[in-house]
């Protein structure tokens, strides 16, 4: 009987201690392709810290952007030295949790949503916004605190469970065959290895 019960204590110990290696924190966050079609698509990968990942292929912008007093200036990363080249300047309003680009304008106003809550000690535009795209589907902003932001417009999108073992990524995407990849980080860059069929793919962090 002793023994019986120190097997089942045993047991129990190893499931508790055990790591199911579901949600990397290494990995966590928006990541984005760093190529991308002469059209502006690519792919993004988000890692949730709840054991979920969601792949999406779509249109990924990148820009440098400046606060000065209620307008936001807005210009393409690697565009032009030219700082009036490729920019936009647009007023625009916050109220809470809602970012209202454009707000005197009826026809052309932007209204996006704060996703998750504001950060402390940063701009207030700081974080991620969502809205509706022009194209019908939903789009988001994300704001970073070093001056960069990010256009995420997807197109295609699946979401399933991930898993990380050694430098082995695993997705189990629902009524699809499971996905593996082999996965390095490098200088701030996630970097899927190449295999027999798929190049290597390099991608960077969102702002943050």
């Amino acid at each position: 009987m002793a023994v019986k019960l120190k097997l089942i204590l045993l047991l129990l110990f190893a499931i508790g201690t055990s790591s199911p290696a579901c949600a990397d924190e290494s990995i966590s966050g928006l990541w984005s392709s760093v190529a991308r079609t002469k059209g502006g698509l690519g792919r993004q990968w988000q890692f949730s810290t709840n054991g979920n990942a969601t792949a999406t292929f779509g249109a990924v912008v990148n820009f440098h952007y400046e606060v000065q007093g209620d307008k936001l200036r807005m210009r393409l990363a690697g565009s032009s030295a030219d700082p009036s080249a490729e920019e936009s300047v647009q007023s625009y309003n916050l109220h809470g949790d809602e970012l209202i680009i454009r707000p005197a304008n009826a026809k052309e106003r932007q209204v996006m949503k704060r996703v998750g809550i504001a950060r402390k000690g940063t701009d207030p535009i700081v974080g991620e916004w969502e809205f509706k795209h022009y194209t019908g589907g939903m789009a988001t902003f994300r704001y970073g605190r070093n001056k960069n932001a990010l256009l995420s417009v997807p197109m295609q999108s699946a979401t399933g469970a991930y898993r990380v073992q050694g430098n082995m990524l695993s997705v189990s995407f629902p009524g699809k065959p499971q996905y593996f990849r082999r996965i390095r980080q490098t200088d701030g860059r996630l970097i899927f290895l190449a295999t027999t069929k798929e190049p290597e793919e390099v991608y960077e962090r969102a702002p943050e």
